[in-house]
């Protein structure tokens, strides 16, 4: 009787790992982090209607007040369009000694539009399609990449969006206080509609050491 029992045990839990579908395994988000983070993320956009030009912007006082261009799409000569004066306006604007702002220009039919807040620019990706679109909006929220672990930077494509493992830290500045720093993370959801949920997972490293050095 114990055998018999003992062996349908052994079936069951076969038709149920046979029956569930694991999840996805989260994936290390790998980017170029030679340049802006932001200018990665730009090249994969695709916004929820074809513009005859577009055009991702970043607007800075470091040393000079000056504005480049990301990354454009489209027909470059409707790049005259564009108005190259610095600004302090955009979806994300960071910065302590110096100020980043970035927005999106777009051209239609010779109207020019200036995506510069939050909801212009779901307005402008609509259906969020490509991890980076998702990734984005996260960083509107000020969550951090970690490009040594993958506990603060990995992602999965999921039924209704994407999620990431992404981080905060406690502390930036000088080498002293580096000593003190932690990392605490997130997984972080946004779904196809750009809402975005997050929850902390607790600190996963803690000082200069542990935190900073890549492998």
């Amino acid at each position: 009787m114990r055998k018999t029992s003992k062996f349908t045990g052994i079936i069951i839990l076969i038709l149920v790992a046979i029956g569930c579908k694991s999840e996805p395994e989260f994936k290390k988000i790998d980017f170029d982090w030679k340049i802006d983070v932001i200018e990665n993320i730009g090249r994969n956009l695709n916004p929820n209607q074809k513009y005859e030009y577009w055009a991702l912007l970043r607007s800075s006082n470091g040393g000079h007040e000056h504005v480049d261009i990301l990354y454009e799409k489209g027909g470059t000569d409707n790049r005259n369009l564009i108005d190259l004066s610095y600004n302090q306006e955009g979806f994300i604007v960071r910065g302590h000694h110096a100020t980043y702002a970035y927005y999106i220009i777009a051209v239609e039919k010779g109207k020019v539009s200036k995506i510069k807040n939050t909801e212009d620019l779901k307005l402008f990706l609509g259906k969020i399609d490509t991890m980076e679109e998702a990734l984005l909006l996260t960083q509107i929220k000020e969550f951090g990449i970690d490009n040594c672990d993958e506990r603060g930077g990995s992602y999965r494509k999921t039924k209704n969006g994407y999620e990431f493992y992404l981080m905060k830290s406690n502390t930036t500045g000088s080498l002293i206080i580096l000593e003190d720093l932690k990392n605490t993370q997130y997984l972080v959801s946004v779904n196809n509609s750009g809402n975005l949920n997050s929850n902390s997972c607790g600190v996963y490293c803690q000082g200069k050491k542990e935190c900073l050095h890549c492998g």
